[in-house]
């Protein structure tokens, strides 16, 4: 099989190079060209990835001012665009296997947190499951939504496990957030003893 040769000029009239050429879907190019374009795409990429974690950063602080103004659909939807901007920035890094932002898991967390001002508990359940996929182990506030939402829709034998694993996992030296958890499972645990009751009586 004969080679294909291409020639080019080289920069400041250093003369000129001749190389194979490689044929790349219905062009010709020599390998030089080649990796030079891939080390253009490597900082386009990087320079893209950069910029949807900074809008995803962006995102997520529009939230949680939104969220402190009580405006719990607009600071949800704040943190869905943070979570698909993270990933879009995950999903362009080199790096194998490909990183998960901590960005995603506070926002699960943080739009969980609004499903359950909103009401839509399911909706928050899922994201507290979302959360705790994402997060480290010893994050607390999976686990603690993941109960609350279990809470809310009354499966309080689920809930207890959640609520006990957030207890485990919070810091002892925050006292508000340990009442916190403790409140809600002593509510879980009277909510299930008046269950169990109904159904004995019956």
């Amino acid at each position: 099989k004969n080679n294909i040769f291409l020639t080019k000029l080289l920069p400041k009239n250093k003369g000129l190079l001749t190389e194979v050429a490689i044929q790349v879907g219905n062009r010709w190019a020599t390998r030089s060209e080649l990796d030079l374009e891939t080390v253009n795409e490597a900082e386009v990429t990087a320079r893209e990835m950069q910029e949807n974690t900074f809008r995803a950063e962006k995102e997520k602080l529009c939230g949680n001012q939104s969220f402190m103004n009580a405006e719990y659909s607009q600071a949800a939807v704040h943190y869905t665009m943070a979570i698909d901007l993270a990933n879009t920035a995950d999903s362009q890094s080199t790096i194998f296997p490909q990183p998960v932002s901590s960005l995603i898991h506070q926002c699960y967390s943080n739009r969980a947190a609004c499903f359950l001002k909103l009401g839509q508990h399911e909706r928050a359940l899922a994201d507290a499951d979302s959360c705790i996929q994402t997060a480290p182990d010893n994050f607390v506030k999976g686990h603690f939504r993941r109960g609350l939402a279990l809470h809310a829709l009354g499966r309080y034998a689920d809930a207890l496990p959640s609520l006990g694993r957030a207890l485990r996992l919070e810091d002892p030296t925050k006292k508000k957030a340990i009442q916190q958890i403790k409140e809600a499972i002593t509510f879980a645990e009277r909510k299930l003893d008046m269950e169990m009751r109904k159904r004995m009586s019956r």
